[in-house]
């Protein structure tokens, strides 16, 4: 799963650096991802199966345009995204 989640991060950098930081936030972290949670984070919740879920964060203190286009860029590899195909959906 990690290595899907790295998949997601490859065009980002162009945009924004990734946090390479062993701890992020408090929670251990590889690569820029962190791979746990802590009870009240946006979660489908208590549901089986249990969905695969990505939250993507980008500094607040970044420039918006630098965040809308990172976000842009690790959405635009999700699977199922139709962007630049004629497809207009929000994922």
């Amino acid at each position: 799963m990690i290595h899907s989640v790295r998949g997601l991060l490859a065009g980002s950098p162009r945009h924004l650096p990734v946090n390479h930081a062993p701890v992020i936030d408090g929670f251990r972290a590889h690569d820029g991802i962190i791979d746990e949670g802590y009870h009240g984070i946006l979660s489908a919740g208590e549901i089986e199966p249990r969905p695969f879920e990505i939250v993507f964060e980008t500094p607040a203190l970044a420039p918006v345009e630098g965040q809308v286009a990172a976000a842009t860029a690790a959405a635009s590899g999700l699977p199922g995204n139709r962007q630049g195909r004629g497809d207009r959906r929000c994922l």
